[in-house]
């Protein structure tokens, strides 16, 4: 029962922010989402990096750059 709430949930959210829910399988990104303890926000956001690679790959590790930059305490 969880699980389909939760793929509800996925798909509330996915078609909320594009018309056709990017393509995803809300099944497979509520998965996603709590395999990886993320939330929607943080895998969507994920995804598309990973999706951008070519064109804005260096404005995605510029700003990763920028961020470990403004807090040099922390580490990897």
């Amino acid at each position: 029962m969880k699980r389909k709430a939760s793929a509800q949930q996925a798909r509330a959210y996915l078609y909320s922010r594009h018309p056709n829910g990017f393509g995803i399988s809300p099944a497979k990104f509520a998965a996603a989402a709590n395999e990886t303890g993320s939330s929607f926000d943080h895998l969507i956001q994920f995804i598309s990096r990973m999706y951008a690679g070519g064109s804005q790959q260096a404005l995605f590790r510029g700003q990763d750059i920028s961020a470990a930059a403004a807090n040099p305490g922390a580490s990897r």
